[in-house]
């Protein structure tokens, strides 16, 4: 639990216990993904943090990991890593959220706060697919969502990575020249364009340094989050020719500005987003040396933006080396994994080390494993059995004092900025109610009902990633096809926590201790 001196200001920015929440709710996200390939994929001073100020005066239970960023940790003196296996909550007459953790020699540690808040992160469950004999196979096996902290010894293995997703596409150069032979198993082809990353000179960091307030009035009210430049222009307001050199502007340009300043029009006019992809796919063939592998390397089944679009430094090029080989799962599919290696419907391949890059069961993994309970004991899963519903992406109807910035339903773009903005609402709602007197915070049904449907019409936005990719869980059998995310963005974030604080945040309901143990009894 974590207190500390009253705020002498109402209209703070960032505390450092927000910052610190903030930092748990978007990074238990990456806190086991530290395998050297995962490449930052933005600029840094877009991920970074703002005002240090007081602590809030709260009882609070956070629960997260953060083993990615420990720099961060001791730059503010506070780490908080509480892994839950079980989590059983109750509200009694203090209204408390109970968490109790069963470790393996069953001794049960019990910790209490009047609100819980769920720092657990977006892509923080891994996802392995059910391929027969998985669990046989007698080499090493890694997932990039669970790399262990100690080197893994590649040199001179037989490599099998399977999946070309973010984390495949970023570490299969990173390995293809210390391995004896690097096989990727691919069963979708991803629209992969340039990271562009270099490190920060001197001049820079004094540049950054000098102009950070810029810096942070720019991340704080920008559309997606990160501090590019829209283009403001659509893409047949120029010429063929001013296109093409445009394009090469973008293939050049860092992460994801391909995205943030390509185009204005590229995610809404098919003909646009159909001419950036014909680019893209003459760049992978000018790179690839064999047509045959190129030809596998280019998507044929989305356009650019349906999926969350992977940044790479060498991935192509990895391909013309003689000991990487590319197996399209489309053509041969994987029938089991023996204890030697891999069986498609082409035969069999013996590997040291499989590498599994095979995603995260995003926007509600976490969440749905950690036996959440509501008012009459409901379970969030129950809750949720047709996909999430929320408010803001932080809160559901019959949850109160639950929060969970960073999860499903907030907006879409730069998680560290939108989950920031989470947080300083819930700040804000906390010290409300405590100034107030209440002690049970719930968002209405009505609240929830609506921001849910907006999310659900915004499924079909342009703006919106496609059904195939794992912002809408089909990526996971048997998981409700829903869009997790707000094709809206921040505009409507910041436009919905305005209304709500101009009408005395009437979109929750607030009660005291009593209350709470009447209604739940």
């Amino acid at each position: 639990m974590i207190s500390g001196e009253e705020h002498s200001h109402p209209a703070r920015r960032r505390s450092k216990f927000q910052q610190w929440m903030a930092t748990l709710a978007t990074f238990a996200t990456y806190s086991s993904r530290r395998f050297g390939a995962d490449g930052c994929f933005a600029a840094s001073g877009a991920l970074s943090y703002t005002t240090l100020v007081s602590l809030v005066p709260l009882a609070v239970i956070a629960f997260g990991t953060l083993s990615a960023f420990p720099i961060f940790a001791k730059v503010h003196d506070q780490l908080l890593a509480l892994a839950f296996q079980n989590l059983v909550p109750s509200i009694g007459e203090q209204a408390a959220w109970w968490f109790r953790t069963f470790a393996e020699s069953a001794a049960q540690t019990t910790a209490i706060g009047v609100a819980g808040i769920a720092a657990t992160g977006v892509l923080s469950v891994p996802f392995f697919p059910d391929v027969p004999g998985r669990d046989e196979f007698g080499g090493e096996s890694y997932h990039t969502g669970r790399w262990p902290a100690t080197p893994v010894d590649f040199r001179g293995k037989r490599v099998a990575v399977i999946g070309t997703g973010s984390s495949g596409v970023q570490i299969v150069p990173a390995i293809a020249g210390d391995v004896t032979s690097l096989t990727v198993y691919q069963r979708t082809a991803n629209w992969c364009t340039p990271l562009n990353n270099s490190p920060i000179t001197v001049e820079e960091q004094a540049r950054l340094r000098s102009d950070f307030e810029e810096l942070r009035e720019v991340l704080n009210t920008s559309v997606h989050g990160f501090h590019h430049l829209p283009s403001g222009r659509a893409a047949f307001d120029e010429s063929e020719e001013e296109r093409q050199s445009f394009y090469e502007r973008m293939w050049n340009s860092p992460g994801f500005m391909k995205l943030t300043s390509n185009y204005t029009d590229l995610l809404s006019n098919p003909d646009a987003n159909v001419e950036w992809c014909h680019f893209i796919a003459g760049k992978i063939r000018d790179i690839v040396s064999d047509p045959a592998t190129a030809d596998r390397l280019v998507p044929k089944d989305h356009r650019f933006g349906e999926k969350r679009p992977p940044f790479v430094a060498g991935y192509f090029e990895a391909f013309n080396r003689p000991n990487v080989d590319l197996v399209d799962l489309t053509e041969t599919p994987i029938v089991r994994v023996t204890p030697a290696g891999i069986e498609t419907s082409d035969g069999v391949r013996e590997f040291d080390i499989i590498v599994w890059a095979t995603g995260f069961d995003f926007g509600t993994g976490a969440l749905a494993r950690m036996g959440i309970r509501g008012r009459n004991r409901r379970l969030l899963t129950d809750a949720w059995a047709d996909g999430p519903h929320t408010f803001l992406g932080l809160q559901a109807h019959g949850f109160p004092n639950l929060f969970f910035p960073g999860g499903p339903h907030a907006a879409a773009g730069n998680n560290p900025r939108y989950n920031g903005d989470q947080v300083d609402f819930v700040m804000d709602v906390l010290c409300y109610a405590r100034a107030h007197g209440h002690t049970v915070i719930e968002v209405t049904a009505r609240s929830e009902e609506r921001w849910t449907n907006m999310v659900d019409r915004g499924a079909a936005s342009p703006l919106s990633f496609g059904e195939k990719s794992y912002y809408f869980g089909t990526n996971i059998p048997g998981k409700p096809k829903r869009y997790l995310l707000n094709s809206a963005g921040r505009p409507k974030l910041f436009a919905v926590i305005a209304d709500v604080v101009a009408n005395d945040y009437d979109a929750f309901t607030f009660s005291g201790a009593t209350e709470a143990a009447s209604a739940t009894s």
